[in-house]
């Protein structure tokens, strides 16, 4: 359901992160759905989002769950261009604990609908979510690289979600890590204005095999689903060419990519900050703002290969950190790849 137009239909999709319980189910049920869809509180954040409306619009969200649906009450989408996607303070699967300081932990879907509804020009959301990955481990395989990224500013934001950043408990600190790009919003259609890497045109095959840094969480994956498409996710490819760009052309989709790592903003490092403080100061910028990014890059491994000839190796499916990646299964002893 649309929140202040619709109430959610049987056959709405739910695209959050965790597995539904049974709808409209009851008492003692409810309640250990509920503690089963909860993001565990070791890889929990918490953040405030407070949005402005007219008068008679409305959040432009679609909130699922309650204690008659299927658990926690969720972000299950964003309508494109409404007021809660342009804030850029909001992903796709965010649990909303309370509105307004009403907690909605024991509200049903139909009460949270009339609640939100209701609701005054101003709306403070208490947000739930899932922190992303910790800062990549010294891996020999991969090699981190920054860019400078001139941006506009919009309305209050620069058209990506910022989460993670340091944290009273040293477990839950977290780099600064753009976990979606809103497309056609200010991070889509940036201006690079100094790069530490370029392309490189190679005609042999290349085998690139992924750092399993940053693995999306499933909630941050379906940001990269929505940005992507669902077929062809960015991190989850595992084979690519030489030549291929490493990241989406620039002329297309921007420089800059879920996963990326906010380091500085004119200047200002943002090392060591909180998500609250790197929040405040995104709303103090100016109209235009360089960002300073970090990413990763595989460091490819060529391989000299005669046409016809098999490679040697297989791939496979693992989980790393309770998320899918891809790695090798097996090398052929004396096969191309094993030499």
């Amino acid at each position: 359901m649309l929140c202040g137009l619709s109430r959610e239909t049987p056959g709405e999709a739910d695209d959050g992160p965790y597995s539904k319980a049974g709808k409209d189910a009851g008492g003692a049920d409810v309640a250990l759905a509920c503690r089963r869809q909860s993001i565990p509180e070791e890889f929990r954040g918490v953040t405030t989002v407070e949005l402005t409306k007219k008068e008679g619009s409305t959040l432009g969200l679609t909130i699922s769950g309650g204690t008659d649906k299927d658990g926690k009450p969720r972000v299950s989408n964003l309508r494109p261009g409404g007021l809660a996607a342009r804030s850029d303070l909001l992903n796709v699967g965010d649990y909303i604990r309370s509105v307004n300081g009403i907690h909605l932990t024991r509200l049903r879907h139909d009460e949270i609908i009339t609640l939100l509804k209701n609701v005054g020009e101003r709306v403070v959301l208490e947000v739930e979510y899932e922190l992303p990955p910790p800062a990549p481990e010294n891996n020999p395989g991969i090699v981190s690289k920054t860019v400078d990224v001139s941006l506009y500013k919009e309305g209050n934001s620069f058209g990506f979600v910022l989460r993670g950043g340091a944290h009273e408990d040293g477990h839950k600190s977290r780099p600064l890590v753009l976990t979606y790009v809103r497309p056609g919003g200010p991070a889509d259609r940036d201006l690079v204005t100094g790069i530490t890497t370029a392309l490189c045109d190679v005609a042999c095959p290349v085998l690139a095999v992924l750092p399993a840094w940053p693995c999306l969480g499933p909630a941050q994956k379906h940001q990269e689903e929505r940005m992507y498409g669902r077929n062809t996710p960015r991190l989850a490819q595992s084979l690519r060419w030489a030549g291929q760009a490493d990241r989406a052309l620039p002329c297309r989709e921007g420089s800059l990519k879920v996963g990326d790592r906010l380091l500085s903003v004119d200047g200002t490092s943002l090392r060591g900050a909180s998500h609250a403080a790197a929040l405040a100061t995104l709303r103090q910028c100016s109209h235009e703002a360089l960002f300073q990014v970090e990413y990763d890059v595989a460091i490819p491994v060529e391989i000299t290969k005669t046409p016809g000839s098999a490679l040697g190796i297989s791939l496979t499916t693992s989980s790393h950190r309770n998320k899918p990646v891809i790695t090798i299964d097996r090398i052929k002893p004396a096969s191309v790849v094993d030499r």
